[in-house]
């Protein structure tokens, strides 16, 4: 009897990242960083269930077809024709690693660069990585909202803008020492008004060797000149600051992360001025959710919104309860999703489509657009309720069939000419080859052999005579 092979056993899955809380404090002002949460704590669920139905979140990348860790590819052979997302991964490439995350590493490493460069040459890839990304995935998202009038519109994109924002810690403490941005999502317009307003800081690893207390430090110190420029843009009285919150895009190496600020109205004005009027606050607040209870208000979408607005009241006042001190702000951190593997990648992609949507709804709480969507109301409500998951897959398999078509179709071009060239060569060499050999024939004319074949046939001629 022929014993029955065991079957091998399955890989375990690698452990969830563990939760975790780090405070930080900065001339006076505390933040406590829950690092590793679910992508849900930080974008509303809706928004990201909407980003796992478009075609960008669903289409599959180049680099992923038959691996799922694009390290293991040859960038170089990336095809001609499925070019989405190329830039990323060759900058990438180019880029410092880490064998660690951000929020794995407590005391910092140093980094592994490509060969014959350092840190300090390529360290600025990482926000290169960014920008492509960003590019790339709110090209595709294509969301505008319109302005005075159809002709014109406004939406977010990612530019280069390395500055060092100023933030306030209180009433006249003003600080510009922390690092440098590595970019932002700013809000543009169509035509150009020659205006950009910041809305979302990118900030990158530019230090080696860099503690984890001293990279949140930094981070923060971006996240508090980003709340500055939202309340400056508002400019509400200094004790009826609305709630706001601040988001941050961060990369260390290749591994990508989110972070979520959150500014309940009543700690920042007491921060600001010593004291909170709720009046304001309370009635703009009722005002919002009561616009909600009207026409349609048991459709889908709707009651989410309706839930969302009472999810952002409850971890308002949850957060200001847990700490009531108006110096102490909470931060909410996302996994660090690895760019090099297919499962961190398209996580980070459906993290970024969400939060784009989110933004671009109406609905957050950032001062900047808070101030746009105030001026050119909209109105989520009016769009058409279509769940068409299914009909985007289906149009992405349709897409993908037909790129791996034009590949095919690409290759055999180029293997059919690859053949004529040569047959050309092989015609060519074969000319030229039988060119030599008649030059050559005529060149041995002259040459001495020939001219003793010559001599020997004048002897044999003067011997015969002679004899004769």
């Amino acid at each position: 009897m022929i014993p029955e092979i065991p079957d091998e056993p399955e890989p375990a899955p690698e452990p969830a990242p563990v939760d975790k809380v780090i405070e930080i404090e900065v001339h006076g002002i505390k933040a406590k960083f829950h690092l590793n949460r679910s992508d849900e704590e930080l974008i509303p669920t809706r928004h990201l269930a909407k980003a796992d139905h478009t075609r960008i979140v669903q289409r599959p990348v180049w680099a992923f077809r038959k691996e799922d860790d694009a390290r293991l590819k040859n960038l170089k052979k990336w095809s001609k024709v499925d070019i989405a997302f190329r830039g990323v991964f060759q900058t990438l490439k180019k880029g410092p690693q880490f064998e660690k995350g951000l929020f794995e590493d407590e005391n910092g490493s140093a980094a592994i660069c490509p060969p014959r460069t350092n840190f300090k040459k390529v360290c600025k890839r990482q926000a290169q990585v960014i920008y492509a990304l960003l590019d790339e995935l709110m090209y595709k998202l294509a969301i505008s909202r319109e302005s005075e009038d159809d002709r014109k519109w406004f939406y977010l994109r990612p530019r280069f803008m390395d500055c060092r924002a100023e933030y306030w810690t209180g009433y006249r403490h003003k600080y510009k020492d922390g690092p440098f941005s590595a970019s932002w999502i700013t809000l543009d317009h169509f035509p150009d008004i020659g205006v950009a307003r910041c809305v979302v800081p990118v900030s990158t690893t530019t230090e080696e060797n860099q503690p984890l207390q001293a990279a949140l430090a930094g981070k923060l110190q971006l996240i508090m000149g980003q709340l500055l420029i939202n309340i400056l843009r508002l400019h509400p009285p200094g004790d009826q600051i609305p709630d706001q919150e601040v988001f941050l895009i961060g990369l260390h190496g290749c591994k990508l992360y989110l972070l979520r600020a959150i500014f309940p109205g009543a700690k920042t004005s007491k921060l600001w001025c010593g004291r909170h009027n709720p009046t304001v606050f309370h009635e703009e607040q009722k005002r919002s959710i009561a616009s909600t209870v009207s026409k349609r208000f048991y459709s889908r979408d709707n009651m989410a919104r309706f839930m969302e607005q009472l999810n952002w009241l409850h971890l308002a006042r949850s957060l200001s309860e847990e700490d009531p001190d108006p110096h102490v702000f909470q931060v909410l951190g996302s996994q660090e999703y690895d760019l090099w593997t297919k499962d961190g990648f398209r996580a980070a992609r459906r993290l970024l489509a969400g939060l784009n949507m989110y933004l671009m709804s109406a609905q957050s709480k950032v001062g900047v657009l808070q101030e746009i969507f105030a001026l050119f109301p909209y109105d989520e409500s009016a769009e058409v309720e279509v769940d068409d998951g299914e009909a985007v897959v289906q149009s992405v398999q349709k897409e993908q069939n037909e790129v791996l078509e034009e590949e095919k179709r690409l290759e055999e071009e180029e293997r059919a000419k690859k053949e004529e060239e040569l047959r050309h060569v092989r015609t060519t060499e074969a000319i030229r080859s039988t060119d030599r050999d008649r030059i050559a024939g005529f060149r041995d004319i002259r040459r001495p052999w020939w001219d003793w074949v010559w001599e020997d046939k004048r002897d044999e001629g003067r011997s015969g005579r002679a004899r004769g």
